[in-house]
């Protein structure tokens, strides 16, 4: 025998037989949001790349011939 910790006099009344397929859940809980598609949660912007950190220098080359050359 299985202890719950609720006597027999508190038992919990049995659940409802509930729809299987989960249209009894719409029923019983409203949220007043809008429905909207996968194809809608995807967001886009237009963007631009950074600018180019070097300035387009070779900073390797300049570093080698700065300090070996």
């Amino acid at each position: 025998m299985r202890h719950t910790g609720v006597t027999d006099d508190q038992q919990e009344p049995p659940m409802p037989d509930t729809d299987p397929h989960g249209t009894d859940l719409a029923h019983r809980v409203h949220v007043d949001l809008p429905r909207i598609t996968p194809e809608q949660m995807t967001t886009s912007q237009q963007t631009e790349p950074p600018p180019d950190p070097t300035g387009g220098r070779d900073v390797d080359t300049e570093f080698m011939i700065r300090h070996f050359g």
